[in-house]
């Protein structure tokens, strides 16, 4: 299961996706993150239901202008960062996809979500490599790093394990 899965170790003390899910939903980010999210899987389903595709060459251009702007020029440096942030190539193609697909129907978009099934299960993992919503234009691994921070200092000192640095 995804939330038993350590993400990173202070001090010795080791932090789960599930320490950085709770975080994110006590700052009020997570329920941003699964809008987005599920508004992206269902413009790919409306996309297919409407035998709309995206335009031809839309996702070789969103991975380059991903890429460039942060100086993964080589398929080394690409690699690297993927592996840095426990993101596959799949995962991170399958982000750009539903950000193309959502960015593709704006004024529908929530109303979407209601039309197609999602289940929490599948939602969650794909929400993780979401864009913090207060980071625009980031990566999914900013939405990452944010999280990560958040159950950093999240909850200083209140007695649930967590504390700030």
């Amino acid at each position: 299961m995804l939330s038993d899965v350590a993400v990173f170790t202070v001090d010795g003390d080791e932090y789960r996706w599930r320490d950085v899910i709770i975080a994110a939903v006590r700052w009020g980010e997570w329920a941003e993150a699964d809008r987005r999210t599920r508004q992206g899987i269902a413009a790919m389903s409306y996309s297919d239901e409407t035998s709309a595709p995206l335009p031809a060459g839309a996702l070789d251009t969103a991975a380059k202008e991903f890429r460039y702007a942060r100086d993964l020029v080589t398929a080394l440096s690409m690699e690297q960062w993927l592996a840095r942030w426990g993101i596959t190539a799949k995962e991170w193609t399958g982000h750009l996809k539903r950000d193309l697909h959502r960015n593709r129907w704006p004024a529908i978009a929530d109303s979407l979500i209601g039309r197609y099934e999602m289940p929490d299960e599948e939602v969650a993992p794909l929400a993780l490599i979401e864009p913090a919503p207060c980071v625009s234009g980031s990566a999914p691994a900013t939405g990452i790093a944010v999280y990560s921070r958040m159950a950093f200092t999240a909850f200083g000192d209140s007695g649930d394990g967590f504390r700030s640095f």
